[in-house]
């Protein structure tokens, strides 16, 4: 069974990903996880034109629509600031520039995250998993699933906005994530609390 992430493990990762080969690609596929709940399915969907505006910008939003969605319904993300700064590294690294815009007359109907084998073919959901949990486990951290890394998002954003002694009242994966829905439910109260992890 999955379960969250303490702030150490999350830390933990994030320091064995800085020693990798493709560490500004994978931080920015953990941080999609932990930052705006995507799932593998949705991570190895998003298009480089859904994450970069019409300015050459990484956008604040990003829509999926129910082919992308693993609910099968249309939802919008949002991208903090940290999430943003990755994103646009991964991106100005992958096309060696130091700008966005130019990437704009390219195709950008392509995958967002490619593999190390083919520049041109992404990830499927199935090896972007298992290339997260190889990278969890190697810095250490047990009983984690790319499915930690949604169920991380769920708590960081339940903690933003409920205070601790309602989190111990229903510290239960079942209240929480219903609470989690409905947050998300509301896209002013998601943007402003994705904002704040």
């Amino acid at each position: 069974m999955a379960r969250e992430l303490t702030k150490e493990e999350i830390n933990q990762v994030l320091e064995l990903i800085q020693t990798k080969r493709h560490a500004k690609r994978d931080k920015a596929i953990l941080l999609l996880c932990l930052y705006a709940g995507l799932t593998m399915k949705e991570v190895v969907k998003l298009e480089i034109c859904q994450v970069i505006s019409t300015e050459g910008e990484i956008s604040e939003q990003v829509e999926l629509g129910s082919g992308h969605t693993t609910t099968g319904k249309q939802r919008i993300v949002y991208l903090n600031r940290k999430l943003r700064k990755a994103l646009k590294d991964y991106l100005c690294e992958r096309f060696n520039t130091d700008d966005l815009l130019p990437l704009l007359l390219t195709d950008t109907k392509r995958q967002l995250f490619t593999t190390q084998k083919s520049i041109n073919r992404g990830f499927t959901a199935n090896t972007l998993a298992g290339h997260l949990f190889e990278l969890m486990e190697e810095a250490g951290i047990e009983q984690a699933s790319s499915f930690s890394l949604r169920k991380s998002f769920a708590y960081m954003i339940t903690a933003k906005v409920l205070s601790p002694r309602f989190i111990e009242l229903i510290d239960n994966t079942e209240d929480r994530y219903s609470i989690a829905r409905s947050i998300e439910a509301n896209p002013a109260t998601l943007k402003k609390v994705v904002e704040l992890i």
